[in-house]
């Protein structure tokens, strides 16, 4: 379901919804995505800024993106990582298991590029990723 017509849900209905076993199996499907394109993007990116000595700041969630050339693969990752964050900030209790289990290598993996490599750059308050990993922490 797409994440426009959960919106239109009633409240009671949403919570329902997204913490259903079809909801769970929607979010698996989009975590097996997301990995590897994920995964590839900071590679990607952490070989750019070896070649160059300044990058753009990254500002929104799509520039994480910008290294993906196919875009149906672009537009399905930044749709996955969108309902992901979605189902996450509204009380969807059972992500966490999948984020452990899929995502902390890569989440990981993130919190060290942000930390060490691209401090000089980007602004941490700028950066939604920071505060989503922040977010994060707390919750597992």
């Amino acid at each position: 379901m797409k994440i426009e017509t959960i919106k239109k849900l009633s409240k009671q209905r949403r919570k329902f919804y997204i913490g259903s076993s079809l909801n769970i199996t929607h979010i698996n499907r989009q975590l097996a995505f997301l990995t590897p394109i994920l995964d590839d993007a900071i590679d990607k990116i952490k070989y750019a800024q070896q070649k160059q000595a300044l990058l753009s700041p990254i500002k929104e969630t799509a520039q994480i993106f910008e290294y993906v050339k196919n875009n149906n693969k672009k537009k399905a990752a930044i749709y996955a990582l969108d309902y992901l964050i979605f189902c996450f900030s509204h009380g969807c209790c059972t992500i966490k298991k999948f984020i452990r289990r899929e995502l902390m290598f890569l989440l990981e993996r993130i919190k060290h590029f942000i930390a060490y490599e691209l401090k000089e750059i980007i602004q941490p308050s700028t950066f939604f990723c920071f505060n989503f990993l922040k977010a994060l922490k707390k919750h597992l």
